[in-house]
């Protein structure tokens, strides 16, 4: 067991330096700053006040087939979807790679889950190398679309 020893002037100048940056901190809050403070919070303050609507999203539905998105778009597995590459991609899926829900026409859908901070894999592993039509919100930029999915479900022969 180690015996720690503190000298009455080194809680002293801890404390002191306790102080000093709660007083700092507060101060940096609000205390006696200029309103047009470049600090992040108030710039951040400043932009979403003028923000009332998400402009950059809007609601969809997309069918098509539940992809790994690295085999798919790399190509290092052929093509990287359908019944023969099933296998491979359930163990990418399952194993962190980005899943995506490829349309029709070619547009490839990177998954993003609603309930955020969990990732899509648990959501479209059931459904890999299968049709599916998603709900959600898609958001576009740079020429990545991203869909926020709110509900998922398989679709059969006889839907399509």
């Amino acid at each position: 067991m180690t015996n720690l020893s503190v000298s009455k002037n080194g809680i002293a100048w801890l404390l002191g330096i306790t102080a000093l940056c709660t007083f700092t901190h507060a101060f940096a809050q609000g205390g006696e700053k200029a309103k047009d403070s470049k600090t992040p919070t108030v710039m951040a303050t400043q932009r979403d006040a003028s923000v009332n609507v998400k402009t950059n999203t809007r609601e969809m539905t997309i069918e098509g087939e539940v992809v790994d998105t690295w085999c798919y778009c790399s190509g290092v597995m052929g093509d990287g979807r359908g019944e023969k590459h099933k296998k491979c991609a359930r163990l990418c899926v399952g194993g962190g790679v980005t899943a995506g829900i490829l349309a029709d026409d070619g547009t490839l859908y990177i998954a993003a889950k609603h309930q955020g901070y969990k990732g899509c894999a648990g959501l479209l592993l059931p459904y890999v190398a299968e049709r599916v039509k998603a709900k959600g919100w898609l958001a576009e930029r740079g020429g990545c679309k991203v869909l926020k999915i709110t509900s998922v479900e398989r679709v059969t022969k006889s839907q399509k």
